[in-house]
Parts: C-alpha cells; sequence; structure tokens
C-alpha cells in the first residue's frame, strides 16, 4: 500500500457531520451517562412541568400571591401567563442542551427531543438526531430518523445523517438511494463525495469514479483528490490516470498542503521512477521545510550516483557539510574532502572529521601505500586514537594495524572496541579473526569466522580469501602469516580495512521512507575497508549487486530498489572490485561510505493506495 490512511467508514461520517458536532471524547462522555438517561420514561423526562390543568393553577395562584384579585384573571390572561411560562421553560431546555452537549450528550439529545414534543419544531428534531448519530446511539438515531420522515426529507443534514446510518448498517442501498436524493437537495461537492462513497461501498467502482471526479471538479482540495485517486489506484488499476491528475493538480496548487504531492511521490516511488520522487522530495522541501524530503531526495541522489547533484543541493540548501564532503570523496576529489574535514574540525571539534582526514589520506593513495603516506595516516589515528568512539573508525584503524603488520595486538584491541558497540557485524569478526591469523592462532581465527552469520560476506571476494587462507592455516597447508614487513619498504601493499568507509557519528544516512536502493557505484570512499560489503549490511541484495559492474551500473540507471533490509545505502561493486581478490581496490569495495541512515529503508511493496481518513 502506499503511504496514507485507509479509505473507509471514517471517511463517510466525516463527509457526513460537519466537525463541530460532537468530538470522541463527548462520545465517550455520552456512553457513561446513556444508560441512567435512556431508562427514565418519557414522563419522567417531562415530570417538572405537570399535567396542563395543575400547570394553570399554580399560575393563578401565583398571580393572587402578587395582589391580583381572583376576578380580574380572566382566561386570556391565564393562557397568555401560562404561554410565556412555558416560553421560558423552552429557552431554559434550549441552553441547557447546548451547555450539555460537551459534557452529557445525552442528556442533550433528550432536552432536543423535548423541546420537538413540546413545540413541533423539525428543528429540534434534527438536533436530536444530529447527536444521536454522533454518538453512535442507533436505536434513537432510526427513532429520529423516522420521526423525521416527513418534516425533514429534505434537508441535506437530515439525508446526510440517513445515508451514514445506513452505510453503519450495511444498508448500501437505502443509502445510495437517500444520496441520489441529496444531490438534487444539495449539489455541492461534499454532496457528490458522499454519492461516491455509496458507491464505493457497493463496489460500483466506476461510478464511484465518476462521482468522486464531480466532487474534485467542484472543490479542488487535496481531499478530493485523494479520494478519487483512491479508486484509480485501488480499484481500477489506472496509476497512469491518477499520475496526470496528481500533476496537474501539483502544477496549479503546488505542495503547500502537501497531501497531493507526497501520494504522486509515493506513486512514482511504488513504480520505481526515483529521480521523479526526487523532484517531488525537492518541491515539498522547499514548501514545508522538513527535512525528511531532502534527506530522501540526497539519499536518491546517492543511489543513482549522480555526486554532482548532491554536492549542489546541499551548497543551495547549506545542509549537512559532512555529506557534502563525503561527496566531494565519492568523486575522488580528495584534495577538497581532506580540506573540508580539517575545517569542520576546526569549527566543531569534532574528532570524528580528523578520522575522516586520515581515512581519505590513506584512500588517495589508490592501490598502493607509500610508507610516508601510511606513517602520516597512522601518526594521525594515533592522535585521536583516546577520542574515537565510532566503530566504524575504531575497525578501520585497527585493521591497517593488523593488515600491514604494524601492531597486530593493539589492532585486535581496537577492533574489539568496535565489537562491544556492534558485536554482530560481520566484517568486525572478521578483522578479529584477521588479526588472529596474523598471529598464528588460526584456531582463534577460525572460531571468530564461525561466529559469522551473514552468508553474502562468505561470497565477497575478501571474505572468500580470509576463510581460505584461515582454513589452510588451520591444517597446517596455508603460508605462515607475515607478522612484520620490512624497516624501510619503499611500498607497501595491502588492504585498507574492511567494513564500510568511517565515517563520523555526524554523517547520517538521509532515510527515505521507502526506498531500498542498489547503491550507487564504488567510489575511493566506498574503498575505505577491503571486500565487496558493508558493516551495517550495506551492499545490495539484488541481482545487480551479484553481478558485474555492467550489471550494477545498470541497476542504477533503472533504478532498481535494492531489496536489503539494512540501515544503510550500499555502494555498488565496481568492476575494478571484481577483477582480482588480492588487489586492493577489491579489498576495499565492500566499503560503502554513505552516511548512515536514520531508519530502516523499505522497498516499495504492492500496488495499493491508501487515503487519509477524513
Amino acid at each position: 500500500m502506499y503511504r496514507g490512511k485507509v479509505f473507509g467508514g471514517i471517511l463517510i461520517a466525516a463527509m457526513i457531520l460537519a466537525p463541530q458536532y460532537l468530538s470522541a471524547e463527548r462520545g465517550t462522555n455520552a456512553a457513561a451517562a446513556k444508560q441512567s438517561v435512556t431508562d427514565k420514561k418519557a414522563s419522567d423526562r417531562n415530570s417538572s412541568i405537570g399535567t396542563k390543568n395543575g400547570a394553570k393553577d399554580a399560575i393563578k395562584k401565583s398571580l393572587i400571591n402578587r395582589g391580583v384579585s381572583a376576578k380580574s384573571i380572566t382566561k386570556e390572561k391565564l393562557n397568555h401567563a401560562m404561554r410565556a411560562q412555558e416560553d421560558a421553560e423552552l429557552n431554559f431546555d434550549l441552553l441547557t442542551a447546548l451547555e450539555l452537549l460537551h459534557k452529557d450528550p445525552v442528556a442533550s439529545m433528550f432536552l432536543y427531543e423535548k423541546a420537538y414534543n413540546k413545540t413541533g419544531s423539525s428543528v429540534y428534531l434534527l438536533e436530536a438526531l444530529k447527536t444521536a448519530f454522533a454518538i453512535k446511539d442507533r436505536k434513537n438515531t432510526a427513532r429520529y430518523l423516522k420521526l423525521g420522515e416527513k418534516s425533514l426529507s429534505s434537508d441535506s443534514e437530515y439525508l446526510r445523517v440517513k445515508i451514514g446510518y445506513y452505510l453503519g448498517i450495511k444498508d448500501n442501498l437505502n443509502a445510495n438511494t437517500a444520496a441520489l436524493k441529496l444531490v438534487t437537495v444539495d449539489p455541492v461537492s461534499r454532496s457528490y463525495a458522499i454519492l461516491a462513497a455509496t458507491y464505493y461501498a457497493m463496489e460500483n467502482f466506476t461510478l464511484a469514479k465518476t462521482y468522486f471526479e464531480k466532487a474534485y471538479e467542484l472543490d479542488k482540495t487535496d481531499e478530493n483528490l485523494i479520494r478519487l485517486c483512491d479508486v484509480l489506484l485501488n480499484k481500477l488499476d489506472d496509476s497512469d490516470g491518477a499520475i496526470r491528475i496528481i500533476e496537474t493538480h501539483r502544477r496549479i496548487y503546488g505542495c503547500v498542503q502537501g497531501m497531493a504531492c507526497e501520494l504522486l511521490a509515493d506513486v512514482y516511488r511504488a513504480n520505481k521512477r526515483y529521480l521523479d520522487v526526487a523532484k517531488i522530495d525537492e518541491a515539498l522541501y522547499e514548501a514545508k521545510g522538513d527535512n525528511k524530503f531532502l534527506d530522501d531526495m540526497i539519499a536518491i541522489y546517492y543511489y543513482s550516483n549522480d555526486f554532482d547533484k548532491i554536492i549542489e543541493l546541499l551548497k543551495k540548501y547549506d545542509y549537512k557539510r559532512e555529506l557534502l564532503i563525503d561527496a566531494y570523496a565519492h568523486k575522488k576529489d580528495y584534495k577538497t574532502a581532506i580540506k573540508m574535514a580539517r575545517d569542520e574540525f576546526m569549527k566543531t571539534k569534532n574528532y570524528d572529521f580528523l578520522a575522516i582526514e586520515a581515512i581519505y589520506e590513506y584512500e588517495s593513495a589508490g592501490k598502493n601505500v607509500d610508507a610516508k603516506t601510511l606513517s602520516s595516516v597512522v601518526a594521525k589515528f594515533e592522535n585521536i586514537a583516546p577520542q574515537l568512539k565510532d566503530p566504524v573508525h575504531l575497525n578501520y584503524y585497527g585493521y591497517i594495524l593488523i593488515d600491514h603488520d604494524l601492531d597486530v595486538r593493539k589492532g585486535i584491541e581496537l577492533v574489539r572496541r568496535a565489537l562491544q558497540k556492534d558485536p554482530d557485524s560481520p566484517y568486525y569478526l572478521d578483522s578479529l579473526a584477521w588479526g588472529y591469523y596474523k598471529l598464528g592462532e588460526c584456531d582463534k581465527a577460525k572460531n571468530e569466522m564461525a561466529k559469522i552469520k551473514d552468508a553474502e560476506f562468505f561470497n565477497s571476494p575478501e571474505g572468500k580469501e580470509h576463510l581460505e587462507a584461515i582454513d589452510a592455516c588451520v591444517a597446517g597447508t596455508g603460508v605462515a602469516p607475515q607478522n612484520s614487513i620490512s624497516q624501510n619498504p619503499t611500498t607497501i601493499k595491502g588492504s585498507a580495512p574492511k567494513d564500510q568507509a568511517p565515517q563520523s557519528p555526524a554523517i547520517k544516512t538521509p532515510a527515505p521512507d521507502s526506498i531500498k536502493s542498489t547503491a550507487p557505484e564504488s567510489s575511493a570512499l566506498d574503498s575505505a575497508r577491503p571486500g565487496p560489503a558493508a558493516t551495517r549490511d550495506l551492499t545490495p541484495k539484488d541481482s545487480a549487486s551479484q553481478n558485474s559492474a555492467g550489471s550494477a551500473n545498470s541497476a542504477v540507471q533503472n533504478q532498481t530498489p535494492n531489496s536489503a533490509t539494512s540501515e544503510n545505502f550500499a555502494m555498488p561493486i565496481n568492476s575494478a572490485a571484481q577483477n582480482s581478490a588480492s588487489s586492493r581496490q577489491n579489498s576495499i569495495s565492500r566499503q560503502g561510505f554513505m552516511p548512515e541512515q536514520n531508519s530502516t529503508s523499505k522497498e516499495p511493496t504492492g500496488s495499493k493506495i491508501q487515503t487519509p481518513r477524513q
């Protein structure tokens, strides 16, 4: 179902009753009072009036007590006095009914009935009827409907209540009959929407569409548009028709109310037209100023690898500098990314930006990291090691120490700190296993690998490489691990740390509500960790992620959503990442230096649209 609310009985009730009648709270209060009041007989309710003769006697006695002689009290004067008293009592009852409407709607209802019985005026009967319907008192609703069959038969409010009553008891035919009369009595948008609702209830969706169209023609509100699109999308399977109508509505009225534009975004999303979703997101962001639309839009452009567009948007709206840094890094503009990371640290004193600076320096070296670069990177990490808290940064630095045989034991401790924060990460477990392998503790390495439950990890080039090496070590048939490197290597060949590229806790992935994308192609930032998958399950889970780079590119071009349930967008595997398990580019391709998402993305499912309850 599309994002929205279910079309149903509440929609009907809202169209029938104006909001000022009764609230749900009043209905609750009414339920408490209903039983005691309902048990009273009509004679009890009218007992304060007394008999007609008794009233006359009381008035006559009152006049005598005021000094009026009995002889001067004529029949005409007595009748006049009685009418005045009755009017006063009626006014008092009506004022009380108004006051009790919120506090005790059942008592209010009976006071209106009492006024009707006194006067015969259908105005009071209608008020009693509306109150009974609002508090869901079907017994009295039916009784009042019957009483008003003649006097109120052409009253629009009476007819709306009558339609609602019949729909409530599933008597759709009688509801439709009353609705057909309603549009002749009161031919306004609301009446046609109610008539359409009766056809909807009768499952005559063609006529429902016709009359929802009429309602929208008379009053082009978002609510009328959504009712019409509910039928088009859910009942008549006409998404093209719905898109045409909503797009026209958007061009004319914009996205200020928001419901129509969000509906259009949902339709596009369900049809995997993500770039169209991004355009609507921008319109919604400009209309409402809600960052969720900007986040969703940026995530879509990540998904389609349009980093130039991301940079343009982030600059235009002055939004999330950490994402802007990341976008430059995806374009392999490390010089700009490094400078911005350093500048952000100077502004914020957030050490994560220094970690990111070190990562970009390492990544900028490409496949071969010379000793000078490695020394510089390690020095930067060492300066901030006590402040490191992000598990990705801890694992990244730890894996550098392990894989380059710089300080395997210290690397293991850093990875253990990362595992304290994310104990089930297959990539942190693999880092730990690789550390034990480097120490020659093959059984420990094997035990850590056995904790990994992610089958996809073992299908990655690096996962296979590590598993084979550790299995050979356990069996005694493999090459002994290298525990040291040359003292002054000119070039140090090795993998960048595995798992997703490090990121500051400040870097949070935009969370588009319902996209699970095949992630954008791998970039240098993706290569911040070895292997084709990310710590937080960043790899694509659909077929595109399992094929060649051409397949991944095709998936992006076709805007195919990822079926994974990760909290982050995956970075796709590029061609370099698929060439050789031993190449540095391959080892880092699973990285996915995407900002962390705020919520799990979900692929659009189904083709239904939920319309808002009215």
